[in-house]
Order: C-alpha cells, then structure tokens, then sequence
C-alpha cells in the first residue's frame, strides 16, 4: 500500500522547504494546487519521489474566498489554471474537481470534462456518498484510477468494514483505487486500498502532538510534557514518524 503524505507545504516556509524534503526523503508525496509550490515540483522531479498525486485544491480555493466574502468563486476559470499547472509540470496523477456538494454534480462532471479535452488525460473521479452505488461501479468501469471520499466527515469508523467492498469491486473491474484522507495509524493492511493519503502530522503540530513511529505502526502521544508551544520539534519528529510508516506500508504495494 503507498502512503501518500499530504500537507507538506502547510506548515514549512518555501525557503525551508527544499532542505526540509531532502532531509527525509518522502517516497509518496500528495500536494494541494491551491499550495504547490516550486520546491515541491522540483523534488517531485529530482528522483527521489516515487510517485505524486496532486489536489485540485478545490475546497480550500473556496475557503478562501468566502473569508474574503468572494461568493461567486469562478471554477471554471479555476479549473483552467489546475490544468495549466497539470501541463507544465507533466503530472500523471491528479483528482478531478470534485465540487458537487458546492455546485451540482453535473457541473462536477462538466470540470471533469474540460480537465480530459485540456491535458489528454483522466483524472481521478472521487466518489461521494451522495453519487450512489452505481455510479461508483461506472466509475470503476470507465477509469483506470479511482478515489473513494466522505472518510473525514462523513464515513464512521463502524463503516469501515463496508470499505473493503469498494476496493474490491474497484479490483474486479481492473483500477486502482484511493482512499482520501484515508489515515488508519495501525492496521492498515486489513484495507485493499492500492493508496491512502494523510495529514496527520500536520494536524499533530498544529494541536501539539507527537507521533512516534513504532515499527509497524504510528502511536500518537497527546500533548507530550515539554512539548508546549515547539511546533518545530514537533514537525520534524512528525514528518520523520510518518515517512517511516509510508517506508513500512510500501513493502507490500505493488
């Protein structure tokens, strides 16, 4: 399973951040286009990143512009600058727009559309709860890359074990699939996921916790005495913690 490790552009400055990815080497990068930035793309393509997924950044694109009062946020032109982003850097991999909660989820359909005529390439559609069961299957059937979402907010955990279904019809039809914001610490190959990401080292900092990677696992320690206030310690030891679990999970993708 890979483990795509997202955020890593939140909390580091862009003038640490080349030395800050040189210095623990993440296999599986995934990045938001709302906050790609140049040192990322450069490390995506010096070699040392296995693989990178990118973001449409959608929500966050929105987000902003509602703390702006920018209601009527262009998605459209949006979309044309991810795709711009998508041509220049030659990103094999990347999410649609998956805006149906904010829109319709025909105009989601309609972004995802123009993302194919604009870089020749399928995006990976991401299933919501509200698309249905069927249209998950027809996805699974029509590209080569799906992306099951709702696992933050919308999916319990006594769900869960409905989630293997999803990875399996996904296999029968011949694609892979992806689990966003998917982050189990423990146990991870109990789900057929060919890809989860996380942020969960970025969320530690910012709440003051620490993660410690334990050989097959990732414990999280709240709160740590001493800790109080150290957002740098904490994003090293953090970072550091979930490469090395990505390291772990990635002896068995395939």
């Amino acid at each position: 399973m890979k483990l795509y490790i997202a955020a890593t552009s939140s909390p580091t400055s862009k003038k640490e951040l080349p030395a800050f990815l040189e210095k623990y080497k993440p296999m599986y990068l995934l990045e938001s286009f709302y906050y790609a930035e140049e040192p990322v793309m450069n490390y995506v393509k010096s070699g040392n990143c296995k693989s990178f997924i990118l973001d449409s950044g959608a929500f966050t694109f929105m987000n902003a512009a509602y703390k702006k009062s920018e209601m009527n946020v262009d998605f459209l032109k949006y979309t044309h600058k991810y795709c711009d982003f998508i041509n220049k850097h030659g990103i094999e991999l990347f999410f649609e727009m998956d805006v149906d909660r904010l829109t319709s989820l025909e105009y989601a359909e309609k972004l995802r559309a123009v993302i194919e005529k604009e870089t020749g390439k399928k995006p990976i559609p991401v299933w919501h709860i509200d698309r249905g069961k069927q249209y998950f299957i027809d996805m699974c059937r029509s590209y080569p890359y799906v992306a099951v979402g709702d696992l933050v907010l919308y999916i319990k955990k006594s769900q869960h074990k409905y989630l293997n279904w999803f990875c399996d019809t996904a296999h029968k039809y011949g694609c892979k699939i992806h689990g966003l914001g998917f982050t189990p610490s423990r146990n991870a190959g109990q789900y057929h996921f060919d890809s989860i990401d996380s942020s969960s080292w970025n969320v530690g900092v910012r709440y003051g916790h620490l993660y410690v990677f334990k050989g097959d696992s990732v414990e999280l320690i709240k709160h740590p005495p001493g800790m109080k206030g150290k957002r740098e310690p904490l994003k090293h030891q953090n970072y550091s913690a979930w490469v090395m679990y990505q390291k772990y999970l990635d002896k068995g993708s395939i």
